[in-house]
Protein backbone atom coordinates (compact mmCIF):
# COMPACT_ATOMS: atom_id res chain seq x y z
CA UNK A 1 0.00 0.00 0.00
CA UNK A 2 2.89 2.20 0.42
CA UNK A 3 4.43 1.87 -2.80
CA UNK A 4 0.93 2.40 -4.28
CA UNK A 5 1.05 6.13 -4.50
CA UNK A 6 4.44 6.46 -5.90
CA UNK A 7 3.48 3.79 -8.67
CA UNK A 8 0.24 6.28 -9.44
CA UNK A 9 2.87 9.29 -9.58
CA UNK A 10 5.37 7.15 -12.34
CA UNK A 11 2.11 5.66 -14.33
CA UNK A 12 1.85 7.31 -17.77
CA UNK A 13 -1.16 4.96 -19.02
CA UNK A 14 -3.84 7.33 -20.15
CA UNK A 15 -2.01 10.21 -19.96
CA UNK A 16 -2.46 11.08 -23.99
CA UNK A 17 -6.24 11.15 -23.13
CA UNK A 18 -6.37 13.28 -20.35
CA UNK A 19 -4.11 15.87 -22.13
CA UNK A 20 -6.80 15.95 -25.50
CA UNK A 21 -9.82 15.92 -22.68
CA UNK A 22 -8.55 19.31 -21.01
CA UNK A 23 -7.52 20.53 -24.74
CA UNK A 24 -10.58 19.45 -26.87
CA UNK A 25 -12.96 22.20 -25.56
CA UNK A 26 -10.27 24.68 -26.57
CA UNK A 27 -9.83 23.11 -29.89
CA UNK A 28 -13.47 22.45 -30.65
CA UNK A 29 -14.28 26.36 -29.69
CA UNK A 30 -11.47 27.54 -32.14
CA UNK A 31 -12.94 25.41 -34.96
CA UNK A 32 -16.78 26.59 -34.11
CA UNK A 33 -15.96 29.96 -34.13
CA UNK A 34 -13.73 30.42 -37.39
CA UNK A 35 -16.26 28.05 -39.33
CA UNK A 36 -19.25 30.73 -37.81
CA UNK A 37 -17.31 33.75 -38.53
CA UNK A 38 -16.44 32.75 -41.86
CA UNK A 39 -19.97 32.35 -42.53
CA UNK A 40 -20.71 35.57 -41.00
CA UNK A 41 -18.31 37.12 -43.52
CA UNK A 42 -20.01 35.17 -46.31
CA UNK A 43 -23.28 36.53 -45.23
CA UNK A 44 -22.31 39.91 -45.50
CA UNK A 45 -20.57 40.06 -48.51
CA UNK A 46 -23.67 38.68 -50.07
CA UNK A 47 -25.98 41.39 -48.77
CA UNK A 48 -23.68 44.21 -49.93
CA UNK A 49 -23.68 42.48 -53.28
CA UNK A 50 -27.56 42.37 -53.23
CA UNK A 51 -27.98 45.60 -51.87
CA UNK A 52 -25.87 46.98 -54.78
CA UNK A 53 -27.13 44.93 -57.48
CA UNK A 54 -31.08 45.10 -56.83
CA UNK A 55 -31.23 49.01 -56.33
CA UNK A 56 -29.06 49.63 -59.17
CA UNK A 57 -31.31 47.41 -61.43
CA UNK A 58 -33.99 49.53 -60.19
CA UNK A 59 -32.46 53.24 -61.01
CA UNK A 60 -32.25 51.51 -64.89
CA UNK A 61 -36.27 51.42 -65.06
CA UNK A 62 -37.76 53.79 -67.60
CA UNK A 63 -40.45 56.38 -65.85
CA UNK A 64 -44.17 55.03 -65.84
CA UNK A 65 -46.21 56.60 -67.73
CA UNK A 66 -50.13 56.11 -68.29
CA UNK A 67 -49.53 53.63 -71.39
CA UNK A 68 -47.59 51.37 -68.66
CA UNK A 69 -45.35 50.31 -71.16
CA UNK A 70 -42.63 47.65 -71.42
CA UNK A 71 -39.65 48.73 -69.64
CA UNK A 72 -41.11 51.41 -67.47
CA UNK A 73 -41.29 50.85 -63.38
CA UNK A 74 -44.29 49.59 -61.26
CA UNK A 75 -45.08 47.91 -58.20
CA UNK A 76 -45.88 44.73 -60.24
CA UNK A 77 -42.42 44.84 -62.01
CA UNK A 78 -40.36 45.49 -59.22
CA UNK A 79 -42.06 42.84 -56.69
CA UNK A 80 -42.32 39.99 -59.39
CA UNK A 81 -39.06 40.99 -61.00
CA UNK A 82 -36.30 42.39 -58.59
CA UNK A 83 -37.42 41.85 -54.95
CA UNK A 84 -37.25 37.90 -55.25
CA UNK A 85 -33.56 38.66 -56.80
CA UNK A 86 -32.77 39.06 -52.91
CA UNK A 87 -33.44 35.11 -52.40
CA UNK A 88 -31.40 34.57 -55.42
CA UNK A 89 -28.34 36.33 -54.19
CA UNK A 90 -28.45 35.41 -50.73
CA UNK A 91 -28.07 31.69 -51.94
CA UNK A 92 -27.72 28.67 -49.32
CA UNK A 93 -27.91 32.01 -46.61
CA UNK A 94 -31.05 32.85 -47.88
CA UNK A 95 -34.24 32.95 -45.52
CA UNK A 96 -37.32 34.48 -46.13
CA UNK A 97 -38.04 34.98 -41.70
CA UNK A 98 -34.86 36.72 -41.52
CA UNK A 99 -34.30 39.05 -44.75
CA UNK A 100 -36.17 42.24 -45.76
CA UNK A 101 -36.29 44.80 -48.49
CA UNK A 102 -37.34 48.38 -48.59
CA UNK A 103 -36.79 50.59 -52.04
CA UNK A 104 -37.55 54.43 -52.02
CA UNK A 105 -37.66 57.18 -54.26
CA UNK A 106 -37.43 60.41 -52.54
CA UNK A 107 -37.32 63.91 -54.26
CA UNK A 108 -36.52 67.37 -53.29
CA UNK A 109 -39.44 69.56 -53.25
CA UNK A 110 -39.98 73.02 -52.44
CA UNK A 111 -36.74 72.21 -50.14
CA UNK A 112 -38.35 69.63 -48.68
CA UNK A 113 -37.16 65.79 -49.19
CA UNK A 114 -40.25 64.08 -49.80
CA UNK A 115 -41.09 59.99 -50.57
CA UNK A 116 -42.62 59.45 -53.23
CA UNK A 117 -42.67 55.72 -52.79
CA UNK A 118 -41.61 53.18 -50.68
CA UNK A 119 -42.31 49.42 -50.90
CA UNK A 120 -41.06 46.12 -48.89
CA UNK A 121 -41.03 43.22 -50.09
CA UNK A 122 -37.64 40.23 -50.41
CA UNK A 123 -38.99 38.67 -46.82
CA UNK A 124 -40.87 38.82 -43.55
CA UNK A 125 -38.23 40.48 -41.04
CA UNK A 126 -39.70 43.36 -39.19
CA UNK A 127 -38.11 44.37 -36.08
CA UNK A 128 -36.58 47.61 -34.92
CA UNK A 129 -33.22 47.25 -36.64
CA UNK A 130 -34.72 46.77 -39.87
CA UNK A 131 -36.45 50.57 -39.97
CA UNK A 132 -35.66 52.35 -43.14
CA UNK A 133 -32.94 55.14 -43.01
CA UNK A 134 -35.50 57.25 -45.18
CA UNK A 135 -38.56 57.31 -42.61
CA UNK A 136 -37.97 54.78 -39.80
CA UNK A 137 -40.76 52.82 -40.93
CA UNK A 138 -40.24 48.91 -40.48
CA UNK A 139 -41.22 47.30 -43.53
CA UNK A 140 -44.41 46.34 -41.73
CA UNK A 141 -45.35 49.60 -42.17
CA UNK A 142 -44.63 50.60 -45.38
CA UNK A 143 -47.81 51.40 -47.51
CA UNK A 144 -49.28 54.17 -49.85
CA UNK A 145 -49.89 56.25 -47.11
CA UNK A 146 -45.90 57.26 -47.15
CA UNK A 147 -46.70 59.52 -50.61
CA UNK A 148 -45.10 63.03 -50.19
CA UNK A 149 -44.42 62.81 -46.70
CA UNK A 150 -41.38 64.20 -45.45
CA UNK A 151 -37.88 61.71 -45.47
CA UNK A 152 -35.76 62.40 -42.46
CA UNK A 153 -33.05 60.47 -43.71
CA UNK A 154 -32.50 59.78 -39.94
CA UNK A 155 -29.48 59.64 -38.70
CA UNK A 156 -27.98 60.32 -42.00
CA UNK A 157 -26.52 63.56 -43.11
CA UNK A 158 -24.57 66.03 -45.07
CA UNK A 159 -25.17 64.63 -48.98
CA UNK A 160 -27.75 62.58 -48.99
CA UNK A 161 -29.84 64.90 -46.66
CA UNK A 162 -28.71 68.04 -48.43
CA UNK A 163 -30.23 67.16 -52.27
CA UNK A 164 -30.76 69.35 -54.53
CA UNK A 165 -33.97 71.11 -55.85
CA UNK A 166 -35.69 68.80 -57.74
CA UNK A 167 -33.10 65.86 -57.51
CA UNK A 168 -34.46 62.32 -56.99
CA UNK A 169 -32.86 59.25 -55.43
CA UNK A 170 -33.82 55.59 -55.05
CA UNK A 171 -32.70 54.30 -51.85
CA UNK A 172 -31.99 50.47 -51.48
CA UNK A 173 -32.11 49.14 -47.79
CA UNK A 174 -31.41 44.80 -47.53
CA UNK A 175 -32.12 43.90 -44.00
CA UNK A 176 -30.62 40.22 -42.85
CA UNK A 177 -30.80 38.56 -39.46
CA UNK A 178 -27.86 36.81 -38.71
CA UNK A 179 -27.90 34.11 -35.51
CA UNK A 180 -24.66 31.86 -35.46
CA UNK A 181 -25.81 28.33 -35.37
CA UNK A 182 -24.61 27.31 -32.44
CA UNK A 183 -26.28 30.45 -31.05
CA UNK A 184 -27.02 29.10 -26.80
CA UNK A 185 -22.85 28.70 -26.87
CA UNK A 186 -21.24 31.56 -29.09
CA UNK A 187 -23.54 33.76 -27.40
CA UNK A 188 -22.83 33.36 -23.69
CA UNK A 189 -18.79 33.25 -24.21
CA UNK A 190 -17.19 35.61 -22.32
CA UNK A 191 -17.47 39.42 -23.66
CA UNK A 192 -15.33 39.75 -27.18
CA UNK A 193 -15.27 36.12 -27.89
CA UNK A 194 -18.92 36.23 -28.33
CA UNK A 195 -20.99 36.04 -31.40
CA UNK A 196 -24.27 36.96 -31.10
CA UNK A 197 -27.06 37.43 -32.98
CA UNK A 198 -27.39 40.44 -34.92
CA UNK A 199 -29.53 42.11 -38.21
CA UNK A 200 -27.42 43.01 -40.83
CA UNK A 201 -28.31 46.48 -42.69
CA UNK A 202 -27.02 47.45 -46.33
CA UNK A 203 -27.81 50.11 -48.00
CA UNK A 204 -27.09 51.89 -51.30
CA UNK A 205 -28.42 55.19 -52.72
CA UNK A 206 -28.61 55.74 -56.77
CA UNK A 207 -29.67 58.05 -59.28
CA UNK A 208 -32.37 57.15 -61.80
CA UNK A 209 -30.71 56.30 -65.09
CA UNK A 210 -32.95 57.76 -67.32
CA UNK A 211 -35.28 60.38 -65.61
CA UNK A 212 -37.32 60.97 -62.22
CA UNK A 213 -38.77 57.56 -60.93
CA UNK A 214 -41.07 59.52 -58.77
CA UNK A 215 -44.59 57.27 -59.82
CA UNK A 216 -45.00 53.86 -58.97
CA UNK A 217 -48.16 52.23 -60.22
CA UNK A 218 -50.48 51.17 -59.17
CA UNK A 219 -50.70 52.12 -55.18
CA UNK A 220 -48.13 55.35 -55.81
CA UNK A 221 -49.38 57.48 -58.16
CA UNK A 222 -50.15 61.55 -57.97
CA UNK A 223 -50.73 63.98 -60.23
CA UNK A 224 -47.18 64.22 -61.59
CA UNK A 225 -47.26 60.73 -63.12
Amino acid sequence: MRRMPGQFIRDQQGLALLEFALVMPFLLLIFLGGAELTRFILIAQRLDRAAYAITDVTAQFMPATPKRESGEISEAVLRTAVLPQFSRIMGVYSDETRQAIILSSVRRESGVNRVKWQIAGGGSLNDGDSRSVVNGRMPAQVNPTVINTTATFTPVAGDIAGMMEGENIIVGEMFYHYEPFLQDILSNLPQGLSIPPVTLARRMYFVPRYERLTCLPDNFTDASC
